[in-house]
């Protein structure tokens, strides 16, 4: 019965085009519902621009992610005095690793340097709940909830012009490993959360030609800001039986 799975398949520019997030972004950002928003982003590439820097200083703060959506280290950064501290240490530490294979040092922030550099910069959206909805062609599945990702007391506007350490201005966080969002809590939502929720699932299925997928939605006051797509993914500890049979239903009959 498993190996029948492997007719189910999606097509694979379709699963292309959400392996760079900046693709993610821009699969996302064009499309138009009401409640459903985008944060605003930066493309960094190879090195550290006045442009960059000037959006830096207006976004402030904001996530320095990977190009490549499978890597799942990114950092939170306070504003753009800290990026330009940041970002050269982390190059320098990349040429350097490179010459004594890179596998070797797992550890090293260099990890966040892939897609030849590329970064896509991403403002900090306050959210009071992170919903991870997990949908099936369109069709909403389950869906987690997560507290939100809270600013160090250094990033706060009040403290910004305090002297700070290096772990004042950025966080490094793998969001595969963290705790503090990983962990899920207890949360009902509205009945215009949940159409809303299934509005966007739906839309992005229709969007993307992408069958079983996880999309992360950060609530706020305006509706959602949807900040990341996952392909294939699905909820940690949950049964899947009633998604395999709804695959299975979906095969041809041989």
């Amino acid at each position: 019965m498993e190996s029948r799975f492997y007719y189910v398949q999606d097509r694979l520019e379709s699963i292309r085009r959400i392996h760079h997030r900046s693709d993610i972004h821009e699969l996302l950002s064009s499309l138009t519902l009401e409640g459903l928003h985008t944060p605003c982003v930066f493309q960094l590439e190879n090195q550290l621009t006045s442009e960059a820097l000037l959006w830096a200083d207006t976004h402030s703060p904001f996530f320095l992610k990977p190009n490549d959506s499978n890597n799942h280290n990114l950092y939170l950064v306070r504003d753009a005095s800290s990026l330009a501290a940041l970002y050269p240490r982390l190059r320098e530490e990349a040429e350097q690793t490179e010459t004594r294979r890179i596998s070797e040092v797992s550890t090293a922030d260099t990890d966040l340097l892939h897609c030849n550099g590329t970064y896509l910069m991403e403002q900090y959206i306050p959210h009071s709940v992170v919903f991870k909805l997990y949908a099936y062609r369109g069709a909403i599945l389950h869906i987690d909830f997560r507290a939100p990702l809270c600013l160090p007391k250094a990033f706060c506007h009040e403290n910004r012009r305090d002297e700070c350490t290096r772990e004042a201005m950025h966080r490094k966080i793998n969001s595969q490993t963290c705790p503090e969002i990983q962990t899920s809590i207890t949360y009902t939502p509205t009945l215009a959360e949940q159409h809303l929720a299934q509005k966007i699932a739906q839309l992005i299925y229709i969007s993307s030609g992408l069958s079983i997928l996880g999309i992360d939605a950060l609530r706020t006051p305006f509706g959602f800001h949807i900040i990341d797509l996952n392909y294939f993914s699905g909820p940690k500890k949950i049964d899947w039986l009633d998604l395999k049979r709804l695959l299975l239903s979906d095969l041809p009959n041989y």
